[in-house]
């Protein structure tokens, strides 16, 4: 017959007892375990650059983005060509890396990633919110077992994107002021046409438009005046005569 009862502390220090080595060997093992398998693996450091983006300040009604792309678009573009043999070569020769060349730039690629830094919404009476989508800027990151490589490649690899993205802004920048000086230079062509015709113009029309209406009258008003002289001048000349 099973007896119920009510359990009192001496039997919870019995059942402690009793389970005492099932508790205390996983705690000791435990740590010491995770200490000898530390050592079985190398030491990996993180090294991380943030990049922030400022936006455009002049209003875009005055002057219009010299880069149009959406950022993340844009920022995977730099992240090829900054990862490309042609980017990675030089880097490579500058931190004095040793191993094979395509090793080392195969080991870079699978070390760094891109991390996108979300805008955050900040909710103000009469203020525009910011969207999710919009990136005010990212995080390079790059892991290697050693530190001033991880350090060194992750500055290197940063500073290529910068220069890469510098350089597309200035042959925009170019590209689009070679474009506006040509619609000068053909604006102005224009214009010197138009003059030229319509001087022509008012040359054959001299007198017959409608600007020349008080012109013609001023004269029409003369010729009266020196006909009604003459006028009296032939009179008298009549008078003497007879």
């Amino acid at each position: 017959m099973i007896e119920n009862r009510e359990l009192t502390m001496d039997d919870y220090l019995a059942m402690l007892r009793r389970r005492l080595k099932v508790i205390l060997i996983p705690t000791l093992v435990a740590p010491l375990i995770g200490f000898a398998v530390s050592f079985a693996f190398a030491p990996k450091y993180n090294s991380t650059s943030l990049v922030l983006v400022e936006e455009q300040k002049v209003p875009e009604g005055y002057v219009k983005p010299v880069v149009t792309e959406d950022l993340s678009q844009r920022v995977a573009t730099l992240q090829q060509r900054a990862l490309s043999a042609e980017r990675l070569r030089p880097l490579i020769e500058q931190l004095g890396l040793r191993g094979n060349g395509g090793d080392l730039m195969e080991e870079i690629r699978k070390g760094t990633s891109i991390q996108r830094v979300e805008a955050a919404v900040v909710a103000s009476p009469g203020a525009k919110k910011k969207g999710q989508g919009e990136v005010p800027g990212f995080n390079v990151n790059f892991i290697s077992s050693n530190p001033r490589e991880a350090q060194g490649v992750c500055a290197g690899i940063t500073n290529i994107m910068l220069q890469e993205n510098l350089k597309d802004r200035a042959q925009v920048a170019q590209n689009t002021t070679d474009f506006l000086g040509r619609q000068v230079e053909d604006a102005k062509h224009n214009l010197e046409e138009l003059d030229r015709k319509l001087a022509d113009f008012k040359k054959r029309f001299l007198g017959q438009l409608p600007g020349d209406e008080d012109n013609n009258l001023k004269i029409l008003m003369g010729m009266n005046s020196q006909l009604d002289a003459n006028t009296q001048s032939l009179n008298r000349a009549q008078q003497d005569k007879a």
